[in-house]
């Protein structure tokens, strides 16, 4: 099978999207000797941000994927933003097209691959990019392909769940769409799309890449005696993981032996966090340890050093960063979001919190520091949890069935169009 993965991002650039479809387009050649290219953009940064760097090798083969790299218009950003605003301010509501648009990637020579490729089947993520038009616009086209969309939609407040038409219609238009978690299916199908259409299939893990450090060794890398109780967060510094609702509740019940680690990218929100930290909760400066711009190699070490992972996010599809926890055996902690929820079992392989409530997140802190017990149990239930149903070659396997059903659902409705 010829398989077509278009992604804003890729490898050498970090991300969820991007460790997803690498491990998917990987095992696919390894294990079932599938043909895989990956068509993306030249960028570190998502195409939407205000950030760019260039990935200065355009065509390349990572352990045997293909990746194309394209660059894209970016001066327009700035311009429809504005309009935007403007359109905001006299209307009072958002202009779809300039929303559409905006976050790109604009690429003519990217669509233009993609509009003549040969593959069998294209999977496209995420929901909101130009290349996500595909199945909209391919009866144009004279070689039209089915199309797999995996939205990794955010639905974080599930009394209130809403999309904008455009992507509605470029859901429906697809043979399958891809969900990370039942929430989110459980939505889509509340707005009105059909239940058939949806695959639930989550993220994976190679839980065999973790837990080889013993915990002593671990934080005594880092600077650490055995006997500190080890809160860890692995993951990006951006706003809506909500990093200051975790030293709040880190500061309030912590005591002399407790110390707090939080890894991830070099970026602003960083150095927001930092600031936050000196100015208003200096009482933990030396026990907060910043890990950051480390090798995938050391991810392993990161987790291995912790007594619970907690990640206090508000806003996501899924949270791989939980299968990367109980794949180091730890207890996990989450917001009580409709993703999360789907992740963690709350009270038998980790624990849920209400939103941003830092009183909350610190006596679930002390609930597993004071019961060893239960940090063991809940960690050995998530990694059994990861052994049945999340690892890269569950996941791909299941995302290699989504893909031939696409196959088989666009054939026929070829043939009844004759």
């Amino acid at each position: 099978m010829k398989v077509l993965h278009v992604l804003q991002n890729y490898e050498p650039s970090k991300g969820g999207t991007q460790f997803l479809f690498k491990n998917i387009s990987e095992i696919l050649l390894k294990s079932y000797g599938d043909e895989v290219v990956v068509i993306t953009t030249d960028s570190y940064f998502d195409p939407g941000s205000k950030n760019f760097k260039r990935i200065l090798m355009n065509k390349e083969t990572i352990n045997g994927i293909l990746v194309l790299r394209f660059s894209f218009f970016r001066f327009y950003r700035t311009l429809f933003k504005l309009l935007n605003r403007v359109h905001l301010r006299v209307l009072k509501k958002s202009n779809l097209f300039f929303s559409k648009v905006r976050l790109g990637p604009w690429s003519p020579v990217m669509k233009k691959v993609l509009i003549k490729t040969n593959c069998d089947v294209i999977c496209g993520s995420a929901s909101s990019y130009l290349y996500m038009q595909y199945p909209i616009l391919r009866d144009k086209f004279s070689n039209p392909k089915p199309f797999v969309f995996m939205g990794a939609i955010h639905f974080d407040n599930e009394n209130d769940i809403s999309l904008p038409k455009y992507i509605m219609k470029r859901i429906e238009k697809s043979e399958k769409y891809i969900a990370n978690t039942q929430f989110e299916k459980d939505c889509l199908v509340r707005l009105g799309i059909s239940p058939t259409k949806i695959n639930v299939i989550g993220c994976g893990v190679n839980f065999w890449d973790f837990g080889k450090t013993p915990k002593r060794k671990a934080k005594e890398f880092f600077g650490l005696n055995e006997s500190d109780f080890v809160v860890g967060y692995v993951g990006r510094f951006a706003p809506n993981k909500d990093l200051k609702t975790l030293v709040k509740a880190f500061h309030l019940v912590s005591k002399s032996n407790w110390m707090l680690v939080l890894a991830g990218g070099t970026n602003a929100h960083l150095d927001e966090i930092r600031n936050f930290v000196k100015t208003s909760y200096t009482t933990l400066e030396g026990r907060i340890i910043y890990v950051v711009d480390f090798d995938e190699s050391l991810k392993e070490m990161i987790y291995s050093t912790l007594d619970i992972f907690v990640s206090p996010s508000y806003s996501e599809s899924f949270g791989i960063v939980f299968l990367e926890a109980w794949a180091s055996k730890l207890p996990v902690i989450g917001a009580n979001i409709g993703a999360i929820r789907s992740v963690i079992t709350d009270g038998e392989d980790g624990r849920l919190f209400s939103v941003s409530d830092d009183i909350e997140l610190s006596k679930l802190l002390l609930f597993y520091f004071n019961n060893m017990d239960g940090r063991v149990r809940h960690g050995n239930k998530g990694f059994i949890k990861v052994q049945e149903m999340y690892t890269w070659e569950i996941i791909t396997q299941k995302y290699r069935a989504t893909y031939l059903e696409a196959i088989s659902i666009f054939n026929s409705r070829l043939v009844s169009a004759v």
